[in-house]
This record gives C-alpha cells, structure tokens and sequence, in this order.
C-alpha cells in the first residue's frame, strides 16, 4: 500500500497543562454523536516538555474537526503528578469507547523500589555491570481509569504488572506502550521491552472480557528486519483487519525512532508490514523534525489521517498528515470512530 501525504501540519496547536504546548503519545476517538459539550474528537496524550518526566501525565482535549484543541470543562491533568519523576511517572496513554464508558489506559513505570532503595541499587549496579541493562526500570504497571462523560473519570486501578525486584532478573521484560480495541472483547497489545536501549523488544497480545482482568497472553509475529518496535497504536477496521501503526528505531535509542511503520494482521497475532514505512526521516527532515515517537491515526472516507509526534532537538509536538486509500477502502472505517 502506498502512502502520498499531501497534507502534512507539522505542528498542531496543542494546549497542555504545564504551558509549554509540547505533547506527545496522542490517541483519537471521533464521536458521530459528540460525547462532551459538541465536540466530535477527544484526544489523550501526556505533556513532555524537554524530556521533563515529572509533566508527564495523561491529559485529555476536545476538537471539532481534529486541527483545533482545547482542554474546556476537563481538569488536566487526570492524575496527580509526580512528585519525585526518578521514583516513577506516566506515560503511553491510550483509550478505548466500549459499552458507553471510555477507558483509559496508562503506564505507570517505577525507576526504584518505594523500600530497600539502597539495597536494590547495589544490586541493579551490579546486574547493570554484567548485562548493560543501563534504561531498565524497576517495576511497570498498566493503570485503568474510567468515564462515561470525558470530564468525571473513577480512581485508577492496576490491571497489570511487571518487574519489582524480578526485574534484576536479565531475561525479564517490563511493559510499554498498551494499545486496547474492543470488538465484542478487549484486546491489548503491549511492547514488552528490558528497557529503551535494548534491541530485543518483543510485541504481545492479551484478551480481557471486562477490560479488566487479562489472560490468554501470547507473543505476536512481527517481523521489522533491522529495526526495533518502541510505541504502537492498533485499531481493528470496519473490513475485520487490524492495523497497527509502529514507531521503531535502528539501534539503541529509544528517543531516535526514525520509522513510522503500518502493518497489517487477520487475527491480531500474525502481522505482515507495508514494503514502505509512511514515514521516514527524508520526511522528517522536510518538515523539521529529528525523529518520531508514538503517533495515531483513524480510517474513514478513503482517508488514512495521521496524528504523529514529532522532535526537534529537545522540543517535541503532535503534528497531523493525510493520504487517500485505496478504492477498496472507501466505505471501510476504523474501530476509533463511535458512531
């Protein structure tokens, strides 16, 4: 399939909590039937100003059309911020509309225990040492929040974890990047990574019945040849396939993705990639970014529209392009839009 964006913004206005209009990790949802105050799109993404972990943080904005944003009624941002960023933060939100609630899912990742602090430093040196393990984390847990309106949403609950002390376990893997559709059950694929400088990165896929309680876990086929998957986005189409958009990277630098892939499956376990990426850093270098990170996209009318992120040295934000689709999907439409 072949992707000619004749339409790129490489910044959208984005207003963010903290001031600075830096954003990254968007996630869509159009609305037929506007779900809060007339507005069709809601989208969730965290502030990062300058890599600075402490504003990150799920956060929710309203559009009409997709291009332009504002917060209205909503208190930005969803959870309480982080009050020591090299204990833990957020990141990687990313939600679901099913059963007339949203669903909000997010990563919450510990770089050290809340006890044995000193302890476990000796010993995750030590492991460091032996296996360059440099980014690993401590622990990784995926949080879930709840709305029926966009502005009101329930305390988080955990629904899923990985690492604590284990962690120091070299063959572990801790969490990143959910991405969630809701076709009649909840289905999640996660990246499950040692940390961002690590080049065995594995993609898996869990099935919930009540968005809750996960099981049925198992590895995915991808195969990227020479590059790294980082963040992800899935969304299953009106046609029954399930697309997936892949931000990945050469080597070992989880903040240089140079590669925004599409891939495709019929079952969501076995994934065949487009021959091209959609975006790549020729583009990148156009349009005044250095690299790319999580991005998202909705299928509708013929059109594949895209909500990238994008870097400049240390300055990152959500940018938007479009490109026609083949005839055949003209009346297909992606499992983001509610209708």
């Amino acid at each position: 399939m072949l992707f000619k964006f004749k339409k790129i913004i490489p910044k959208i206005n984005i207003p963010t909590f903290d001031g600075s209009g830096q954003a990254v990790h968007p996630d869509i949802l159009e609305f037929k039937t506007p779900l809060v105050n007339g507005y069709k799109y809601i989208m969730v993404y965290t502030p990062w100003p300058g890599f600075r972990g402490e504003f990150e943080a799920p956060s929710l904005i309203f559009s009409e059309d997709g291009l332009n944003w504002t917060m209205d009624k909503v208190r930005n941002p969803l959870v309480e911020l982080t009050p020591d960023r090299y204990y833990y933060h957020y990141s990687d939100p990313d939600f679901v509309f099913a059963n007339n609630t949203l669903l909000l899912y997010y990563i919450r990742d510990f770089s050290k225990p809340g006890k044995l602090k000193n302890l476990y430093k000796c010993l995750r040196f030590s492991v460091n040492l032996l296996t360059k393990q440099w980014s690993k984390p401590y622990k990784s847990e995926i949080l879930l929040m709840q709305s029926r309106n966009g502005i009101h949403w329930t305390d988080p609950i955990l629904v899923m974890k990985r690492g604590g002390f284990k962690s120091l376990i070299p063959s572990s893997y801790l969490l990143f990047s959910p991405s969630v559709v809701y076709d009649s059950k909840f289905r999640m694929w996660i990246v499950e990574s040692k940390g961002c400088t690590e080049k065995d990165n594995k993609l898996m896929y869990c099935e919930s019945i009540d968005g809750k309680n996960w099981d049925n876990c198992r590895r995915c086929n991808l195969q990227l040849n020479n590059y790294i998957p980082w963040h992800i986005d899935v969304q299953r189409l009106s046609n029954g396939e399930y697309w997936m958009l892949i931000a990945a990277w050469r080597k070992c630098n989880c903040i240089s993705c140079d590669k925004l892939f599409l891939a495709f499956s019929n079952d969501a376990i076995h994934w065949h990639i487009n021959k091209q990426p959609i975006l790549d850093k020729n583009i990148l270098k156009e349009i005044g970014y250095d690299s790319l990170y999580r991005s998202s996209f909705i299928v509708e009318n013929g059109f594949f529209r895209l909500w990238f992120t994008g870097r400049k040295r240390r300055m990152w934000h959500i940018g938007y392009a479009e490109s026609k689709l083949e005839e055949e999907y003209i009346d297909i439409y992606s499992s983001n839009i509610i209708f």
